[in-house]
């Protein structure tokens, strides 16, 4: 995770202090939410799975149409 935005993000969403225990993102439970969560809504990367994975395409595809 990119340090303090994404440290206070999942710190309030999780109930944590991760900005004081930056640690504790190395958690399986709380890697695993934030990954999840990050992908699915976007919040490293801006842009949501479904940007990559849809009706039309997958993420092997969209891949190796960058390459």
């Amino acid at each position: 995770m990119t340090r303090r935005k994404n440290d206070q993000t999942y710190s309030d969403l999780l109930g944590i202090d991760l900005a004081g225990n930056p640690d504790d993102a190395m958690k399986p439970e709380t890697a695993l939410f934030a990954l999840f969560h990050g992908v699915k809504l976007g919040t490293f990367t801006g842009r949501k799975n479904t940007a990559y994975i849809n009706e039309t395409a997958t993420l092997a595809e969209h891949f190796m149409a960058t390459m």
